[in-house]
């Protein structure tokens, strides 16, 4: 899958590291970028009518849970590549929203995502939205991007499915025939016990989403007599080529 295809190219990558609150995923769990201690007064803030646009199409998007890649909200504002990252950089730079790079498992492409901030809902007055699920934002972006996937394919999905044995899984996927199960991954952190929880657990598949295709790529050779029908390890791709 080429870069285009995946929302990303150089030109936007090279784009959000000079917006300067960027976290690239790599092998390890995203974290919060510090931000600046001089705290902005979101009373006084001014937005051109593009950072307007594209702050209440990333908020409409959260109150249905959705999380997508910023290549999706240019093109329901209507903004080119370069229209839409002006826009998105100055609504980082006011800290109204902050960056990610999340991996997609393809070689060198990586989608740009973007979280919104306690502040920017207070600007805006809407209700702040609390996603459901644990995990980092990252974390979430995958489960977002499994969930659109599996209802697509007609399954019926629950995030943070409580399994008979007291332990949770990330996601279930089922439609009648086919129950899937969906972790992710995004260490070598607790991948026994994400893998062993399943153990007494009827479902057809365990799939194991991996937050890069080098940590996939680890996990496969640490785990290589796995039988591919049952536990899988993917990464965003797998769901990125089949939307």
């Amino acid at each position: 899958v080429d870069d285009d295809a995946l929302g990303v190219n150089g030109g936007e990558a090279a784009d959000a590291e000079r917006a300067g609150v960027v976290i690239d995923v790599g092998l390890g769990v995203a974290e919060r970028p510090v931000v600046d201690e001089e705290v902005v007064d979101v009373v006084t803030l001014e937005l051109s009518d593009d950072e307007t646009a594209l702050l209440d199409c990333i908020q409409g998007n959260f109150a249905e849970e959705k999380i997508e890649n910023l290549s999706f909200y240019y093109g329901q504002c209507g903004f080119d590549g370069r229209r839409g990252t002006v826009a998105k950089n100055k609504l980082v730079e006011k800290n109204l929203l902050i960056e990610y790079r999340a991996e997609t498992g393809g070689r060198g492409s990586a989608h740009c995502i973007v979280e919104p901030t306690p502040e920017s809902f207070k600007f805006t007055g809407r209700t702040p939205v609390k996603l459901t699920g644990r995990g980092d934002f990252v974390h979430q972006y995958i489960i977002s991007i499994a969930c659109q996937h599996y209802r697509a394919l007609g399954f019926e999905v629950t995030k943070e499915c409580s399994l008979e044995n007291g332990c949770f899984a990330d996601l279930m996927a089922r439609n009648g025939s086919e129950t899937v199960a969906i972790e992710v991954q995004t260490s070598k952190d607790h991948i026994y016990e994400n893998i062993q929880k399943y153990d007494s657990i009827n479902v057809s598949r365990i799939e194991i989403v991996c937050s890069s295709g080098a940590l996939q790529r680890v996990l496969e050779k640490q785990y290589p007599h796995i039988k591919p029908e049952r536990i899988c390890f993917l990464t965003l791709t797998h769901y990125l080529s089949r939307s």
